[in-house]
């Protein structure tokens, strides 16, 4: 090659004056390493995207009306999401959210993370606590139904009130520093 940006020159370093040609095979292996890394840090980010997505799909069911039929459905559909990694991203989302002021939607994913957490919770000793919990949430007995959902909803309630209140003092404390700043700002001499 002319040895153009980006062209990897495979020319053995003894021909080019350099080390003998051995020295090339050495270069030759780690430069496939670099690719084998390249390929899995890829193969890992479509993986986290792919995750990402299927969590946010089970996150914006939380506020409708059948969310334990829908939730359970995307559960089927994507099992893979059945883990702690869904419950802690939920939640941040849910965090996130109720920070910037969308709390519907913030309570929505904040519903699903413990939603999965109580999945988990219920998944000791080899037990499917996926199943277990939407027979409880989903039960056909509506007083069974009704008492199981009002548990999850009492706690639920108090664990959202909990991050928003967090996150409306947060919103206060960063208002109160915009607001020193743009009086600090106001008192610099012209032209500092």
């Amino acid at each position: 090659g002319g040895g153009g940006e980006g062209e990897v020159m495979h020319e053995p370093a003894a021909a080019a004056g350099g080390a003998p040609a051995a020295a090339d095979g050495e270069a030759m292996a780690a430069e496939g390493e670099g690719e084998e890394e390249n390929e899995e840090e890829t193969a890992l980010n479509e993986y986290v995207e792919d995750m990402e997505a299927k969590a946010q799909e089970l996150g914006c069911v939380g506020n409708m009306e059948d969310c334990f039929d829908k939730s359970w459905e995307i559960i089927k559909q994507y099992p893979e999401v059945a883990v702690k990694e869904t419950t802690d991203y939920l939640l941040l989302v849910g965090n996130d959210l109720a920070k910037k002021g969308e709390e519907d939607l913030g309570r929505a994913f904040v519903h699903q993370s413990l939603m999965m957490q109580y999945c988990m919770d219920l998944s000791v000793n080899g037990a499917n606590g996926v199943a277990q919990f939407f027979k409880r949430m989903n039960h056909p007995e509506p007083e069974v139904r009704r008492k199981a959902r009002g548990h999850f909803e009492a706690e639920l309630d108090e664990y959202w009130g909990k991050i928003l209140a967090r996150a409306r003092s947060i919103a206060k404390e960063n208002a109160a520093k915009g607001k020193q700043q743009e009086m600090l700002d106001a008192l610099k001499p012209p032209g500092s």
